[in-house]
């Protein structure tokens, strides 16, 4: 593999697998990058994903190396009034489910790293964030490095 398929994978698999049927009406909007909730075009819910850290675990011989990636998923879901959790909290839930559920391809190789931090809504657009950190385990050629 190489951090640039796991990246891609995780996209594809959210994209086919987020459910709405989970107390919001639309499937949400997956995106790659780092994105504040105006750059989103009131497009809510929407499920972002960053890399924020990459650990060298340990050389596995000659051309193999372990690698962790740590990656932020957080997202934005619109509120039933002001410093109301409920839609954005039923988010992250879902996001978890689909991390340690087969709909994830990585499922396996997959640790969540941080605690789930909720940010409510003070403004009048009522759209409030979750955040946390996944650690992903992967081997890697030497080769796959600059991919």
């Amino acid at each position: 593999m190489s951090l640039n398929t796991i990246l891609s994978q995780l996209k594809k698999d959210m994209v086919a697998k987020m459910d709405p049927a989970n107390n919001y009406n639309t499937r949400p909007v997956v995106k790659n990058g780092v994105y504040s909730r105006t750059e989103l075009d009131g497009k809510f819910p929407t499920i972002c994903f960053s890399v924020v850290n990459e650990e060298i675990k340990s050389a596995l011989g000659k051309d193999k190396i372990m690698m962790h990636y740590f990656i932020t998923i957080y997202g934005y879901a619109k509120a039933e009034g002001v410093r109301n959790t409920n839609a954005v909290k039923t988010l992250a839930h879902d996001v978890l489910y689909f991390i340690f559920s087969t709909d994830w391809t990585y499922t396996d190789s997959t640790w969540i790293d941080s605690p789930i931090t909720y940010f409510i809504s003070t403004e009048s657009d009522n759209v409030s964030m979750f955040e946390f950190t996944i650690k992903v385990k992967d081997q890697v050629l030497l080769s796959e490095i600059r991919e």
